[in-house]
């Protein structure tokens, strides 16, 4: 089954913190890897344009969808692969889920933030725990990003497990 196909914990927590507790102000949102759209899904509804991406064009029908489904409307989906940096601008926001989940990964990702967050903007990123990516958390903060977290139970294939969400921010003003 491919990554994108599965229903994630965390992209569930990054649903409901963002409808819980954020403002967009009409600004676009990019999602990273967003499989099949559940982590953006409430976007629209705190005033935000959410632009979803995933590499694997068959996701695409998925995150249509679902988007469909709660919007009534078609969603802007970007076709990129993150770790060959090519989304074509910046944002102020920037949503990941469950993106830590090879080492290989981490300096791609954390380039890609470098690059594409805007220097005031914020990355909201969930990662359900796993003892292999608190490297990536270091490897953060070594390149100028602060972040606070919380912490959330959650349920998955008869586990009981804690996902991670961070609010991830340039804390060296002079990254980029």
């Amino acid at each position: 089954i491919p990554y994108w196909a599965e229903f994630w914990p965390s992209c569930h927590i990054m649903n409901k913190e963002i409808i819980k507790h954020y403002d967009f102000d009409g600004e676009k949102v990019l999602e990273l890897g967003s499989g099949n759209g559940i982590s953006g899904l409430g976007i629209p509804w705190k005033q935000g344009d959410i632009v979803y991406s995933d590499y694997d064009p068959n996701s695409f029908p998925f995150i249509r969808i679902n988007h469909f489904l709660n919007h009534k409307c078609i969603p802007e989906i970007l076709q990129l692969d993150w770790t060959k940096d090519d989304i074509p601008k910046t944002y102020n926001w920037i949503l990941a889920s469950d993106l830590a989940y090879e080492k290989r990964l981490f300096l791609p990702l954390i380039n890609t933030f470098k690059k594409h967050l805007n220097p005031t903007g914020k990355i909201l990123l969930t990662e359900p725990e796993r003892s292999f990516a608190l490297p990536f958390f270091d490897l953060l903060v070594e390149h100028g990003f602060g972040f606070h977290k919380k912490v959330f139970a959650a349920h998955n294939n008869n586990k009981d497990i804690m996902i991670g969400f961070y609010e991830i921010f340039i804390k060296n003003k002079d990254l980029k």
